[in-house]
């Protein structure tokens, strides 16, 4: 299983990750006001069968 942090409008994942349990954790380094925007996260199965979450709740990142 592997997790995915979602931005809003970008085409690609901002960020992957394959934990060893049920939880990942993402940061953001370095945060510009191009890193604001809406987050989500959603978890998948990479293999037979493929399948994935819905998109957790967003979290807004407001950058000053």
């Amino acid at each position: 299983m592997r997790f995915a942090l979602l931005k809003a409008g970008a085409a690609e994942p901002i960020r992957l990750r394959t934990p060893a349990g049920k939880e990942a954790d993402f940061s953001l380094q370095t945060v510009t006001v191009g890193d604001a925007g809406n987050y989500s996260c959603v978890y998948f199965q990479t293999g037979t069968p493929f399948w994935a979450s819905q998109p957790s709740d967003r979290l807004e990142i407001r950058v000053r």
